[in-house]
């Protein structure tokens, strides 16, 4: 596929690839998605990650009105 090409000519995504497969339970699909959705792994924190990601959940509010925390 486009993203296996993509992942073995470059040599700075295959470093990415080879560092999150060696998490336990990433497999070289996980990785290749994870590099291919987010790109900045590895250039900016785990909270701005988090937040791309979808994972961090975000209080709504605005002056006195106070909303729920979602994710």
């Amino acid at each position: 596929t486009e993203i296996d090409d993509t992942v073995r000519g470059s040599p700075i995504w295959r470093e990415k690839e080879e560092l999150l497969a060696s998490v336990p339970g990433v497999g070289t699909k996980t990785a290749r998605s994870l590099i291919a959705e987010l790109p900045e792994l590895g250039s900016i924190g785990r909270r701005e990650i988090a937040a791309l990601a979808g994972l961090a959940p975000f209080t709504r509010q605005s002056g006195q009105w106070r909303g729920r925390s979602r994710i």
